[in-house]
């Protein structure tokens, strides 16, 4: 059984990272079409290319929490949050919104703003779980896929918005 739920995480995982190779193959083939584009628009490509690794972490702690190890829901959640919003704020810091903030008060004010606006998401992140799991029956699995879309725009708008404003 554990196996087989193991196997499950893996094809997840790898299906992410086979696209992600194959799209870097395509956009290296193609690169005078695309690099104009990416120059105008480098920022929200950034952000959908670190967001999506930063949803692979995300899921991949969440499924071997709840599949392999058969941890409770939300715990799974909070380690998933965890491990994935660090990761995103060093990404979102250096290579989405280019952050330049070098002393150490700037870097903490950021930091904290950035989990601060991520602890919001994650807050809705657990009642929109608790909502479509717990009251409407929904599978977790699922749930959980459809929540991240969700929490992905929130995400973006408020490190845009509050954290990473250009002054």
């Amino acid at each position: 059984m554990i196996e087989k739920l193991f196997a499950l995480v893996i094809s997840h995982i790898w299906l992410f990272l086979s696209l992600g190779i194959a799209a870097l193959i395509v956009l290296f083939v193609t690169r005078n079409f695309w690099l104009p584009i990416y120059r105008k628009y480098k920022e929200a490509i950034n952000y959908i290319i670190f967001g999506g690794l930063t949803t692979v972490i995300n899921l991949a702690v969440y499924y071997v929490c709840t599949l392999v190890f058969h941890m409770d829901m939300t715990l799974s959640n909070i380690l998933a949050w965890i491990l994935s919003v660090t990761f995103a704020f060093v990404t979102n810091k250096i290579f989405v919104f280019e952050s330049k903030e070098k002393a150490k008060a700037a870097v903490l004010k950021e930091g904290l703003s950035f989990f601060s606006a991520r602890l919001f998401s994650l807050g809705l992140e657990v009642v929109l779980m608790y909502v479509g799991c717990t009251l409407l029956h929904f599978d977790d699995q699922i749930m959980k896929i459809a929540c991240q879309a969700l929490i992905a725009v929130v995400n973006y708008v408020l490190s845009k918005v509050v954290v990473f404003r250009k002054k």
